[in-house]
């Protein structure tokens, strides 16, 4: 499992970069934010042949895991992603040549490049539900052509017979796939004169309003994102439409090609979401 791990100077920069544990400027209550998963799209390399990122779809999808079910060995060489944990226990990860890890409610981990692991749910009573946020090949066709999936190191792990693979369990019917989102790449419109998209994070933010709280109005033009809830309920409010929705949990919107957004928390308890992102590194100011 590939994490982030911050020293002491960088979580500093993150707290006053991202507002993290930070009085919100919009109201007497805190919000926190904190960014729980990020791969730079300039660090995923592809299996030569396969189809280029820019060609893909940016999905979001929830993966429901039965009590004490098994998310069968799977490669992530064709599909860069970070999975984040909504609800449940929590996530035990075995991946090659990596110890045994967990993550946690409202946790995250890094899934791209030559990962390759197989999950479990830590709880025998209790479904597990993640998401898990990727740069999707879905097979396709882009300039005339069908592109290769090529996964190399899980078919040598395969044609070797490696223990890694032999023993570890292949079962894909402990789980419920369900696609919230998927936008083609190319249809997203990055304002002009900001970062391109491989110039970009793809990350996962996790955000704590306390009742009553709220954003403020932020742009998101530039912050091709979705939106999903993991505790109470928020009210998303387009003021550019003039539209709003209320996101329960476990609910999930999309805030691609809009423009000014405002969150708020609209329970009487504490709210958290998950913003899943394509996230400019020179915009310091979104929270």
């Amino acid at each position: 499992m590939k994490k982030i791990l911050l020293t002491a100077s960088i979580a500093i920069c993150t707290m006053f970069a991202y507002g993290q544990k930070s009085p919100s400027k919009y109201g007497k209550s805190q919000i926190t934010t904190k960014v729980v998963g990020e791969i730079k799209i300039s660090d995923v390399k592809l299996p030569e042949g396969n189809k280029p990122l820019e060609l893909r779809s940016l999905r979001m999808r929830k993966l429901d895991v039965f009590p004490a079910g098994i998310v069968g060995i799977h490669s992530h060489e064709n599909r860069p992603a970070i999975l984040g944990i909504i609800q449940g226990k929590g996530l035990g990860v075995r991946s090659y040549k990596e110890p045994m890890e967990e993550a946690a409610f409202s946790e995250a981990t890094l899934e791209y490049n030559s990962f390759i692991h197989y999950a479990y749910n830590l709880s025998k009573t209790d479904t597990l539900r993640i998401i898990t946020f990727d740069l999707l090949d879905d097979g396709s066709k882009q300039n005339n052509q069908i592109y290769p999936q090529h996964m190399p190191l899980f078919e040598k792990l395969k044609a070797d017979e490696d223990p890694f693979y032999v023993f570890a369990p292949k079962l894909f019917d402990h789980e419920i796939s369900t696609q919230l989102h998927s936008t083609n790449i190319q249809d997203i419109k990055f304002p002009k004169g900001k970062a391109t998209f491989l110039e970009r994070h793809l990350r996962i933010r996790r955000v704590t309003m306390p009742a009553g709280a709220t954003t403020g109005v932020q742009n998101y033009s530039n912050l091709p994102s979705y939106i999903i809830v993991l505790k109470g309920t928020v009210e998303v409010k387009n003021t550019g439409s003039n539209t709003s929705e209320t996101i329960a949990s476990l609910e999930s919107r999309s805030l691609i090609n809009t423009g000014k957004i405002e969150v708020k928390n609209s329970s009487g308890q504490e709210a958290i979401y998950f913003v899943t992102e394509l996230w400019d590194p020179a915009d310091k100011n979104i929270r």
